[in-house]
């Protein structure tokens, strides 16, 4: 199929995120006011990956039955199939470390690490399986963000140590090819059961972060406490694609 379309008309139509950062920061509280906000859209569904269990921070949203936890690849595999039919406006994947175990798990068929044999190379399998998975969720719905905790890797390319999600191998690296926009949260304590969060989205040198826009964004976003954390962000993300004329 060929299909032309004008460069200077790009389009906010699907959007799919990858939010890293450390555990408690506040990556799921996010993922979940994205799915609070866009549910006004269209009907939006949770997915966690068993192991992660890290929907008590979104457990007070009022968002009710709207999760899935799945614990083998196969089941990730059968309830994406569903999704892809339910008409969805977003989704939420807590985490994508958790779907890298999973797929680690389909091809090792345990729990240890992928093997280099003469006849054989589960890390490669593994690698291929993780990156079809991913980008199959772009298919889910219009607004994907996933999350997940980071870690320190190597840079296959430079040796440099980089700041990366949390996933195996080079794809701890590669992975942000993966998305349109990979962001880094970081949450500070200010005072007495008070935090100060927020999404890194400008270019660090030693950090992965991607924007896929023909504006640069803000360096950061300071998300609220509460609510309102989404609406800034795609607010942020349409003013970089803006074409300068008031809305």
């Amino acid at each position: 199929m060929r299909r032309p379309y004008n460069l200077d008309l790009p389009s906010l139509d699907r959007i799919a995120l990858l939010i890293h950062g450390g555990y408690g920061q506040g990556k799921t509280h996010l993922l979940g006011d994205m799915l609070r906000t866009e549910r006004k859209n269209g009907p939006v569904r949770y997915l966690n990956i068993a192991g992660e269990d890290g929907s008590a921070a979104i457990g007070g949203m009022g968002l009710g039955e709207i999760a899935v936890t799945v614990d083998t690849y196969d089941d990730l595999r059968a309830e994406m199939a569903e999704m892809v039919k339910m008409g969805l406006r977003g989704v939420g994947v807590d985490s994508m470390h958790h779907i890298a175990r999973l797929c680690m798990q389909y091809v090792t068929g345990g729990e240890r690490l992928p093997r280099i044999a003469k006849d054989s190379n589960e890390w490669g399998e593994l690698n291929q399986m993780l990156r079809a998975t991913m980008l199959s969720l772009k298919l889910l719905a219009p607004i994907v963000m996933v999350a997940c905790p980071s870690d320190k890797s190597v840079d296959q390319l430079t040796g440099k140590i980089l700041w990366t999600p949390d996933v195996p191998g080079r794809n701890a690296v590669g992975c942000s090819g993966w998305f349109d926009f990979v962001f880094v949260m970081k949450s500070d304590v200010i005072g007495q059961n008070k935090f100060r969060r927020v999404l890194l989205t400008g270019p660090i040198s030693d950090v992965v972060i991607r924007t896929r826009t023909p504006k640069p964004m803000p360096t950061e976003i300071v998300i609220p406490e509460n609510e309102g954390g989404w609406a800034r962000l795609y607010e942020a993300i349409q003013g970089a694609f803006s074409n300068g004329k008031d809305k």
